[in-house]
């Protein structure tokens, strides 16, 4: 008699995602795993970085727990996700400058990028690359968010 057994559910690993700070920039990187983050504005220049599952952190190259305080940003947030089905939030203070540019690139994967109560001194570029066939596809959502420059918004296929 042949018998079948459920196995237990498994979640793709959390991401090691690289913050980067220098000359007033913030250079996020992630991995081909999936990233899921969230990007906090707490005051002017000032951001909590915070791993929603339970991704690991290193700033300037030195392993840092989350979630990630990070100051003296007053030029361009770029972020740079990498492969995985990636979730990226972006919450401002929709008083006080966020950055003067931002720049989004998510890679190939089912990825949902969300920008909000922000306030953009340039360009807004959000790139998610192509989609996981087997998935959704991406999501983009931009609320509340005061520009001076273009918006750009790219979605790769599926």
């Amino acid at each position: 008699m042949l018998r079948v057994e459920p196995l237990e559910r498994r979640l793709p690993m959390a991401g090691d995602v690289g913050l980067f700070v220098s000359d007033g920039n913030l250079r996020i990187v992630g991995d081909a795993a999936a990233n899921d983050i969230s990007i906090v504005q707490t005051a002017a220049g000032q951001f909590s970085i915070v791993g929603n599952a339970g991704e690991s952190f290193r700033l300037n190259d030195v392993p840092a727990t989350g979630p990630v305080t990070v100051s003296g940003i007053t030029n361009t947030i770029t972020m740079q996700l990498g492969r995985g089905n990636d979730a990226v939030s972006i919450v401002g203070l929709a008083d006080v400058v966020t950055a003067s540019r931002l720049f989004v690139f998510s890679g190939p994967g089912a990825d949902r990028v969300s920008v909000s109560s922000a306030r953009i001194e340039g360009q807004l570029s959000i790139s998610t690359g192509n989609g996981d066939s087997n998935a959704d596809g991406d999501t983009v959502s931009v609320t509340d968010v005061t520009l001076t420059g273009p918006l750009i918004v790219e979605t790769g296929a599926g």
